[in-house]
Parts: C-alpha cells; sequence; structure tokens
C-alpha cells in the first residue's frame, strides 16, 4: 500500500491536505483516484485514509506499522561531499536509524551545508520512511563542529580492523540508546576516536564513508533481531 508522511500543519481535523508534490505522486505518477485508500505516517503514528479528491485525504482507522527497533542508533556522520550524504541518509532510514548528527569533523572536505541542501536530506529520510514501512521519520539535524556535538549516549566509533560492532555493544552493556561515529572519506582523527567510548570494526572489508554508517546500523539491529527471535523461540 502506498504510504506518504504528512507534517501536523497538513491536519485539519480528520482531513490531510496535500502538498503540491503528493498531489503530482498520488494522482499523476500512481494513479490514484477518489475512493483509494493510502496509509499515512503522522506523528509518529501511520494511519488509514480515503482519498477524498484530488488534494484531500479523510483519515481512517489506525494502521499497523513497523515495530521501532529495540535499540535507538544515532548516526554520528562526518560530513561527506557532494550529494553523498542524501545516499548515506536514505540507507540508514532504511536500516533503521533514530538519528542523524551531521558533524564537521578534522578531515572533512566539506564544511558547510546550505539550508536547500539540509531540507533536501529531511526529505530524502521521509521518503525512506515512505518506503521502509516505518513509522516515524528520523531526525535529521543541522550540522554542528566535532566540538560542539554533545553525546547523550554511549559512542562507538567505527574504525578499521577493530572488534566486530555487535560485541562492542554488548560489552557497553547493551544500552538501549547508541551513537555510531563514522568518519569523512580520510577517517576519524585520533582525538575523536579518543573522545567516544569504544571503538568497533565492521569486519574485514573497508568500507566507503557514505556506506559505513548503513551498513553499521543494519549489521548491529540486525544481529539484535536475531537475538531476541532466537529467545522468543526458546521460551
Amino acid at each position: 500500500m502506498i504510504r506518504l508522511v504528512v507534517a501536523p500543519d497538513q491536519r485539519e481535523a480528520d482531513r490531510v491536505h496535500l502538498s503540491d508534490a503528493q498531489v503530482h505522486y498520488l494522482g499523476r505518477v500512481m494513479r490514484r483516484e477518489p475512493g483509494d485508500v493510502v496509509q499515512v505516517v503522522l506523528d509518529g503514528h501511520a494511519c488509514q485514509a480515503v482519498l477524498e479528491d484530488s488534494a484531500t485525504l479523510r483519515l481512517q482507522a489506525s494502521a499497523p506499522a513497523a515495530p521501532p527497533p529495540a535499540v535507538a542508533v544515532s548516526l554520528v556522520q562526518a560530513l561527506l561531499k557532494g550529494d553523498q550524504m542524501a545516499g548515506l541518509i536514505q540507507r540508514a532510514t532504511e536500516a533503521g536509524v533514530d538519528a542523524v548528527q551531521p558533524v564537521v569533523s578534522a578531515r572533512s572536505i566539506a564544511r558547510t551545508v546550505s539550508a536547500a541542501r539540509l531540507q533536501r536530506w529531511r526529505a530524502v529520510a521521509a521518503e525512506a520512511t515512505e518506503q521502509s514501512g516505518r513509522g516515524q521519520v528520523p531526525a535529521i539535524a543541522e550540522p554542528v563542529s566535532w566540538a560542539r556535538w554533545c553525546p547523550l549516549a554511549p559512542s562507538i566509533a567505527l574504525v578499521p580492523t577493530e572488534d566486530p560492532l555487535p560485541g562492542v555493544w554488548a560489552q557497553l552493556g547493551r544500552p538501549e540508546r547508541v551513537h555510531l561515529v563514522v568518519g569523512p572519506e580520510g577517517g576519524l582523527a585520533g582525538s575523536e576516536i579518543a573522545r567516544c567510548d569504544a571503538v568497533a570494526g565492521l569486519g574485514p572489508r573497508v568500507l566507503r564513508a557514505e556506506h559505513a554508517g548503513a551498513f553499521a546500523i543494519f549489521w548491529l539491529l540486525g544481529s539484535i533481531w536475531q537475538e531476541n527471535a532466537a529467545g522468543a523461540k526458546s521460551c
């Protein structure tokens, strides 16, 4: 079923007023007509809605959404050059990231981000949320300098050849929230690694900076899901 992420200010009672882009997507791209049913994600909840006309949805019953991951993973990603951050945010959202905090690190080539690009990143996260069946759009924060980044949970720096990530997470006491810290193309500086609570690797391969974060999230959450599934079967 088609899913749309809508902002709270689009809602008026039990009606949702679609943006121009959403009108085009439903009517011209997906060929939906009045009376068709879609899902909307609003304030972290999924609801079924009926298309009343080309620009209006009428909310109906709640709809099941994929449950949130057992661990809230925040990706602290050093700014990447070009449009690599957009692809990273798409993959990380599909993987289950809770939030993305871009940072300017010592070896970052990119140093600034325009308001338009930040808006584009948030739109990418919303689109990936729709595609992957999530019930919550991850927060994409404004970039900050490394010095201004204030971790609110244990942090793990991703460094090649270190111990596997799931085991390091377990050594930290299996926290319910964790920051995964990924450097830019040139990697994290020694002082940046030292600021983190632990370091972890992603196996024998060296991954590109724009792929490492999403891979790490898949691996960590996948291993936790596998453990929980095995535990449920043994009961």
